[in-house]
């Protein structure tokens, strides 16, 4: 039975789907392997390998799709692939604003070839390594102090190759690795237990943290969390550590997010090129960061990124579009759609980051004379319609401008319209993940807990 190549994958699809009479056709290929391992007490509980291979299809009759996939790589699965997407396609509802990127729009769009994001590490550790690797972060943390038991450590590698392809003529992919560490301890005091982690993510291997840090950082967040107390009622600023401080930028992002603009589900609608922020934010998302975790050249419609303002001095300039979205709220697309193999595009981010403001953590704290540093927010009850925020949080509070005892079970509550215009970052944003912040200071939130200042 023959098999194909990528490339012969992609032209039969294209082409069996063309003879079927379909109008437009996009395939995506997705190829990706990796490994993990999962280390307690030096034992490895769990080792896994993946290799996978998938293929997508989009069928268009008109104004009329359908989606397919398949692990098969044969020529008759994929004929019949091809052939049943089109039959789909056929008896599928009109949908007047899908369509995959016209000439037109990838003439607005190109790929920027010339820019290098390093987004694909050659090197792929062996299990021994990954084992080595996670041996070495958990005893780190053991040795710390006798307090302290491990949870568990996650060492990760993967590597993904991902084939866009559509019947105007455009044919690309992204190549993308990542390396993961990760470690959570616990420790206990009078039979009460606390727990945390932290990790490192990166493209490449030799860019994550040296075991002994992250041992280290996850050591003391879990030691100082020791007896833990209720945080006082009343109205304090809060300081969000740049780890949760990312989630108020998660908010952000579905605000302004298209659907949620469309379907009038955000308070942000109608408020591109408003004041909505504390002049002290900028946030970008920028898709040709180097090395980034979320940079890529072009989207899931073949369109090429940029870097684009979201917020610029405090006013909100563009909302997150795709090709669809952009269609019906009369705007242009800002290359912002993501997508499985089956589903219709969707919006997302490559890399959003709040910039750096100009000031130190330390100097935030300093400043506060009764206030909570927020390091774990639990629950969410969260309403991008109003903008009513109330979640759980726990942290330290803030006592003469510097951090005192550990808090927990507190309740912290505002509204987001409010929130964003007291926002004021710090210097410390970690590029950890797709979505990253600094540190975050908000001087006035309600907090809920029971104990007296």
């Amino acid at each position: 039975m023959k098999t194909y190549k990528t490339s012969e994958i992609i032209s039969l699809l294209l082409d069996k789907s063309r003879k079927n009479g379909a109008t437009d056709t996009e395939v995506i290929v997705s190829k990706s392997n990796g490994k993990s391992l999962e280390v307690r007490n030096n034992v490895k509980e769990k080792i896994e390998e993946f290799d996978t291979f998938n293929i997508g299809i989009r069928v268009f009759k008109g104004k009329k799709f359908s989606i397919l996939s398949t692990n098969r790589i044969d020529e008759k699965s994929l004929i019949k692939l091809a052939d049943k997407a089109t039959e789909i396609a056929e008896v599928s509802p009109e949908d007047n604003f899908s369509g995959i990127a016209t000439k037109n729009d990838m003439d607005k769009h190109p790929v920027n070839k010339k820019v290098r994001i390093l987004t694909n590490d050659d090197f792929e550790p062996s299990i021994d390594q990954l084992e080595t690797r996670a041996n070495e972060i958990e005893n780190h943390a053991l040795n710390f102090s006798n307090k302290l038991v491990s949870d568990g450590v996650q060492v990760a590698w993967t590597k993904s190759e991902t084939y866009y392809s559509n019947s105007n003529n455009f044919h690309d992919k992204h190549l993308k690795s990542n390396n993961l560490n990760s470690l959570t301890l616990i420790a206990s005091k009078s039979d009460k237990m606390v727990r945390d982690y932290d990790y490192s993510s990166k493209v490449f291997y030799n860019d994550i943290e040296e075991p002994e840090l992250i041992a280290r950082r996850v050591a003391k967040k879990v030691l100082d969390k020791i007896g833990s107390t209720k945080a006082p009622t009343g109205k304090f600023p809060v300081i969000f550590e740049p780890r949760v401080a990312k989630s108020i930028l998660s908010h952000i992002i579905s605000g302004i997010n298209g659907t949620s603009i469309i379907n009038g589900t955000s308070f942000l609608k109608g408020k591109l090129n408003e004041h909505i922020f504390n002049k002290k934010i900028n946030i970008v998302d920028d898709p040709h960061l180097s090395k980034g975790l979320g940079s890529k050249l072009f989207d899931a419609e073949g369109c090429g990124t940029k870097k684009m303002e979201l917020v610029s001095n405090g006013i909100l300039k563009n909302y997150l579009l795709n090709l669809s979205s952009a269609r019906q709220l009369g705007l242009n697309t800002n290359c912002n759609a993501i997508r499985n193999l089956t589903s219709p595009p969707g919006i997302g981010v490559s890399n959003a980051m709040i910039m750096p403001g100009n000031i130190d953590e330390k100097d935030m704290i300093k400043n506060i004379s009764n206030g909570f540093y927020i390091t774990e927010l639990l629950g969410s009850s969260v309403s991008l319609i109003t903008g009513d925020y109330s979640r759980g949080a726990s942290g330290f509070w803030i006592k003469n401008g510097k951090l005192s005892n550990p808090i927990s079970e507190a309740t912290i509550a505002g509204n987001l319209k409010e929130m964003f215009l007291q926002m004021l970052p710090a210097n410390n944003l970690d590029l950890n993940s797709t979505i990253s912040a600094p540190s975050i200071l908000i001087n006035e939130m309600t907090i809920a807990g029971g104990s007296s200042t």
